[in-house]
């Protein structure tokens, strides 16, 4: 197969680099496959060239609406017929697209949509030649906390014997490659081409209080480029923008926003015509930004593979950039405390005793307990209790280290040996290393013209 040929006719590329090549030769012997690549490392062709090569039909199976719609988006404009169903679609178009489901290519979805009743029976009905679960580490992190229907991929997986399937991340260290192994049911051949970016400079900054943090976010953000600010709390998040507001162009994006809020804000930062965004987690996956220079952290990340994740939005253009976590000891327990609100085994004892009030726990614990018995649960909700506590502990040991932070991120947030490191040497690209805190970038601003919303999600969307 001319993987290069295939594709400049479809992306208009002439050549893939290095590390897909090594990934689309070994999916040429149709195992199924867990890989992982870089932010920014070009995962999506891994996919999407394999069943454009056979003119087959792919479900992908992805966490975040905005994720779908941008990869969609992108389909669409190379003539790829692709689309994506979720619950913020307008009920006519999603009625067109599953009266229309055999005519795509491609088919992007939630894990609910697809273990729904209706899902299930309308995807089961597909000649699937590969299945695809975009940002598989959700399997692993999500799946025991807030996602419980990640558990029952396997089932919809059973479905089509003869489909590939292909599980793709940015990280997952040898822990979560075999929970997510473990959880599909299936052998798999792991690809690990995860790698800290040469050009993330990366710095650790104690302080003593809340304000104190607030006083150097700003003193950062006045030359940091294109950059995203991380918060664990929507209220902090949205208290925080405010005061940033007064001086600088910054957006808020989080799950509480309207739905055509977030595109808006995602577009113009997409655009240059807003610099700073403040978000959670829920911003990020599926931003095609290269040109992000400054990632920090107002809050610590409750795991090494959500940091991973969100410092590689940072510098996909392969220019100098940078990852800023701003700590204080507080930031410890606040994270304990999100990790108490998980479904643990205290809730799982009410649950069998009817005593559960909360509605949403009870629904997650009953789509578990389809999958796994009482006392499989109970030690699953125990080691998960335990990892997450080691994650943040983890963590806690980076912000921490006097010591050079690129050895401790590749030997211990990703999982990697000195040996295979490509480079063990940090080249003063830490603060610990270099003596100095944070790097300065000039902004991008651009001004452009404001258009209705309903203009804005057709450009987009390229919606029917």
């Amino acid at each position: 197969m001319d993987w290069n040929k295939l594709l400049y006719q479809y992306f208009g590329y002439e050549k893939l680099n290095n590390d897909q090549e090594e990934i689309l030769k070994s999916i040429s012997n149709h195992q199924h496959h867990l890989i992982l690549l870089p932010t920014g490392g070009g995962k999506s062709i891994c996919f999407q060239l394999p069943v454009l090569a056979v003119n087959g039909k792919a479900v992908v199976i992805s966490p975040l609406i905005a994720l779908m719609e941008d990869q969609v988006a992108t389909l669409k404009s190379k003539g790829i017929k692709a689309t994506c169903i979720h619950s913020l679609m307008h009920p006519e178009e999603k009625r067109y697209i599953l009266k229309n489901l055999h005519h795509f290519q491609f088919i992007y979805c939630s894990p609910e949509f697809a273990l729904s009743p209706f899902g299930y029976q309308m995807l089961s009905k597909m000649p699937l030649t590969h299945f695809v679960i975009d940002e598989a580490h959700c399997i692993s992190d999500w799946g025991f906390e807030f996602r419980a229907d990640y558990l029952k991929l396997s089932l919809l997986i059973n479905q089509f014997p003869n489909a590939q399937v292909l599980a793709l991340t940015a990280t997952a260290n040898v822990f979560v490659q075999q929970d997510i192994i473990n959880i599909l049911k299936i052998n798999m051949c792991i690809i690990d081409k995860s790698k800290k970016k040469p050009n993330v400079f990366l710095s650790t900054i104690e302080v003593d209080n809340i304000n104190e943090k607030i006083q150097l976010l700003k003193e950062i953000l006045k030359l940091s480029g294109p950059s995203i600010v991380y918060f664990s709390s929507k209220r902090i998040c949205n208290e925080v923008a405010e005061l940033l507001k007064e001086n600088m162009n910054v957006a808020t994006y989080h799950a509480d926003m309207h739905y055509e809020e977030r595109m808006k804000v995602q577009t113009q930062f997409l655009q240059d015509s807003i610099q700073i965004i403040c978000a959670t987690s829920a911003f990020g996956m599926g931003v095609d930004k290269k040109n992000i220079r400054t990632i920090i952290h107002f809050h610590v990340s409750k795991s090494p593979s959500q940091f991973i994740q969100e410092i590689g939005r940072a510098g996909r253009d392969g220019k100098q950039s940078q990852s800023i976590v701003l700590f204080e000891k507080q930031d410890y327990f606040t994270n304990l405390n999100l990790i108490e609100m998980s479904p643990k085994v205290e809730d799982l004892h009410l649950y069998n005793r009817g005593l559960l009030v909360d509605e949403e726990k009870r629904e997650q614990i009953e789509k578990m307990l389809s999958m796994y018995t009482f006392e499989n649960l109970h030690k699953r909700f125990e080691s998960n209790h335990i990892k997450q506590i080691q994650h943040l502990d983890l963590m806690w040991r980076y912000l921490q280290s006097n010591h050079c932070l690129t050895h401790f991120l590749t030997q211990h947030l990703l999982n990697m040996s000195q040996n295979n490191q490509d480079d063990s040497s940090c080249k003063s690209m830490c603060n610990h290393c270099k003596s100095q805190n944070f790097l300065t970038f000039q902004t991008n601003y651009q001004k452009i013209q404001k258009i209705d919303k309903e203009k804005l999600i057709n450009q987009l969307f390229n919606n029917h």
